[in-house]
């Protein structure tokens, strides 16, 4: 996954950064919100996690400009901090659009547990984006086209959110077989040629 760490030299999180190299991650730094920003915008990045110490709010302002940037996608962001527990923190966090929190000294077993859920929500927005987005389907056969190939509903759902389908036929379409069945049926009977069926 790639990830933005928001650097400002704090020892912390310093080690926060190492701790992310040992892992499967690309790392992008940024030295301030600024270049973070920036940072957002030029590449495609998906969690974000900030230096929110005593003296700035710039871990919060920077969330805030990225919840307000128009972009396909969502960033999920952490904000590192050794800040106390307090009511009003946790307020201005909400209030910032803040996900998540690691607290410093911080944690190996923590951080892995956060780095999870952040991959379990993005992957949960994915879907939910697929379902969004405009879907062209074919006017005569129904087909999806998803990028440049033409598929079945049925597969294009399954391969994109893992569902599953059962087939089953609703009363609408029942009455009508049911109608061309008799309709054929007597036509035997009769000794007429069928007709063409149009469905």
């Amino acid at each position: 996954m790639r990830i933005l760490v928001v650097d400002d030299g704090d020892a912390d999180h310093l080690h926060l950064q190492n701790l992310l190299t040992d892992g499967d991650h690309e790392i992008i730094r940024a030295g301030d919100p600024d270049r973070a920003l920036q940072a957002v915008c030029e590449h495609d990045i998906r969690l974000v996690i900030a230096n929110w110490n005593d003296s700035s709010m710039g871990a919060l302002t920077l969330c805030r400009d990225i919840r307000q940037l128009q972009r396909a996608g969502y960033t999920y962001y952490i904000v590192a901090t050794a800040r106390k527990h307090t009511d009003h923190n946790y307020e201005l966090a909400s209030m910032s659009g803040i996900d998540d929190f690691l607290f410093k000294p911080i944690n190996e077993f923590e951080l892995r547990m956060r780095l999870d859920v952040a991959e379990r929500i993005l992957g949960y927005m994915s879907r939910i984006g697929m379902l969004n987005r405009l879907v062209t389907i074919c006017t005569y056969c129904k087909r999806l086209r998803d990028e440049e190939e033409w598929m079945q509903i049925e597969t294009v759902i399954r391969h994109k959110l893992g569902t599953d389908f059962s087939h089953g036929i609703c009363p609408e379409c029942r009455s009508r077989v049911r109608a061309e069945q008799t309709m054929h049926e007597a036509e035997q009977t009769v000794g007429l040629t069928p007709l063409p069926r149009t469905r």
